[in-house]
């Protein structure tokens, strides 16, 4: 695995990546040369300072849910906690993205639904060989529902990145020198308008398009899907709910306790408990790339232009790395001298290498966050058992069915 994502005659991705392109951005650019162009200009976007920015945006949307939860959490009513998780880290991405609540935005729900429609589609055509032939999908109802879907979301974000370009353009050389401003408007999204090329070009509308399609469709629904995973087995693990519990309660011990960096990574625990579950549902679960010229791997030739896929899932599932139970959930996987006894390629819930997540940090923060909140209000509690977990391939690692839990209000 370390041999394939860190070959250099290995950077770019094959066709298949084609089929999630909404223009040309980070996710799916297919050329390792534009691709890491576009990668070092959109690097400050997800730099510490970004980071430690976008906290209390991720803090306020965390307890919202929480109070979205609240009426529900009389211990006999049953809720998909994935579905309120997506509306959670919609108005998160939102907020970190563009400087805006979700809410001021009344056509959220239509674009996530049709991004949801748009990763289905994706799904599907990577299953049906006879849909890699673009003639014969363009023939297809599957094409029909895809264009719509991509035709919707192109021009939610084109929408939103005309505006602020405007609104950027208009404020003029004011948006560079007014630091109070620049602090309560700090966003993704202008860091990557006014970014500039060495040339001193900057992207142009459908690559900011793109950028910010990235950066909403990643950051939503894969967040929400391992902390709503993370909910399920911490139902099913008691034991293991009340030592996050405790580790919360150690650090956050008052309600005037603000979540800051260095908080958040005293959640050691907790955060053993979130890699535990990236382990076992990797949110991408399969990567692929193709040879730029011909390579040696492990004694074997592989001419050029030839597609090397690999799986995460099995990766992370493999007993010569994890030993014989690879299924069983254990958090004890990720203590200190666990992970450096393994090869550091064992596990790649973000994949890894020259072309890895550029928002691992950025979706690490968000899953703590909201997590630590719903710990500090609940207690959650459910009837399903691993066995009963049946998966489906929609592009991410998705339940075949919802993720039911009951929510308590724990004593104050």
């Amino acid at each position: 695995m370390q041999q394939v994502l860190c070959c250099n005659e290995l950077y770019d991705k094959p066709f298949l990546y084609d089929f999630f392109r909404l223009g040309n951005g980070i996710l799916t650019e297919r050329s390792g040369e534009r691709w890491l162009q576009a990668r070092k200009l959109v690097n400050p976007a997800f730099n510490t300072r970004m980071l430690t920015a976008f906290l209390p945006i991720m803090d306020s949307e965390a307890k919202n849910l929480c109070d979205k939860l609240e009426p529900l959490a009389d211990g006999n009513t049953e809720i998909d906690i994935f579905s309120h998780l997506s509306s959670c880290t919609l108005s998160t991405t939102f907020g970190t993205t563009m400087g805006q609540n979700a809410k001021e935005i009344p056509e959220q729900h239509d674009y996530i639904r049709n991004v949801e429609i748009f990763l289905k589609a994706v799904g599907e055509r990577l299953v049906n060989v006879y849909y890699f032939i673009e003639p014969i999908y363009k023939l297809s109802k599957a094409y029909k529902i895809h264009d719509e879907a991509r035709r919707i979301c192109n021009e939610f974000t084109h929408r939103i990145v005309s505006k602020r370009r405007f609104e950027i353009q208009s404020l003029g050389e004011d948006f560079q020198q007014k630091d109070e401003y620049i602090k309560q408007h700090l966003n993704a999204l202008d860091q990557i308008i006014t970014m500039k090329r060495p040339d001193g070009t900057g992207f142009s509308d459908p690559e900011v398009n793109e950028h910010l399609y990235t950066l909403i469709g990643a950051g939503t629904d894969t967040s929400a899907l391992t902390v709503a995973y993370t909910c399920l087995y911490l139902a099913m693990y008691p034991e293991v709910q009340e030592k996050v519990l405790t580790e919360i309660n150690q650090v956050f011990y008052s309600p005037e306790v603000e979540v800051n960096i260095e908080n958040l990574k005293q959640l050691e625990y907790t955060e053993m408990v979130i890699k535990e579950i990236l382990r076992l549902f990797p949110a991408g679960p399969l990567g692929a790339r193709q040879t730029m010229s011909a390579i040696e791997l492990d004694g074997i030739r592989i001419p050029k232009d030839q597609i090397i896929i690999f799986s995460m899932f099995t990766l992370h599932r493999r007993k010569d790395i994890w030993g014989p139970d690879p299924e069983q959930f254990d958090p004890e996987r990720f203590r200190p001298e666990a992970i450096e006894a393994r090869h550091p390629f064992a596990y790649l819930p973000f994949s890894g290498g020259l072309r890895n997540c550029i928002g691992h940090r950025y979706a690490m923060n968000v899953m703590r966050i909201i997590l630590l909140r719903i710990m500090q209000k609940f207690e959650i509690q459910t009837n399903m058992k691993p066995t009963d977990l049946k998966l489906k391939f929609e592009v991410t690692l998705k339940l075949d069915g919802p993720h039911r839990v009951w929510l308590v209000r724990r004593n104050k």
